[in-house]
């Protein structure tokens, strides 16, 4: 759920563009809770579901709206994003440990076979 500073405010009934950007940030969020989850397949999904609807927004030059709201916007978004990077790289560094320690046991079992002669 978007808080009252993550969504635009908009004066007048929103155009199809204006709710394109709220529904981009309703993504990024989902984006970043599912991350929080530890469901990154579902992140994935996520950001590649949402790069091209980005890479469209701008493209189609929408309706003009308040520079300093759209500004605000795009920085809740990047700030988002960092989170969800902050994150995946957590992630991975944890995934790294555990490959890691499987690494050491398995040199460990080698080198126990090794020595038994086996």
């Amino acid at each position: 759920m978007l808080t009252h500073a993550e969504v635009i405010a908009f004066p007048k009934p929103a155009s199809p563009e204006r709710l394109t950007w709220n529904g981009l940030l309703e993504m990024t969020h989902a984006l970043l809770e599912q991350a929080r989850q530890g469901d990154w397949t579902g992140a994935l999904a996520l950001q590649q579901a949402r790069r091209p609807l980005l890479e469209q927004y701008f493209r189609e030059h929408p309706e003009h709206i308040d520079r300093q709201e759209l500004a605000a916007g795009i920085r809740v978004m990047l700030g988002l994003d960092a989170e969800v990077t902050r994150l995946a790289a957590e992630h991975r560094q944890q995934l790294d440990d555990e490959m890691s320690g499987i690494h050491r046991a398995g040199n460990a079992a080698g080198a126990y076979l090794r020595h038994q002669g086996l």
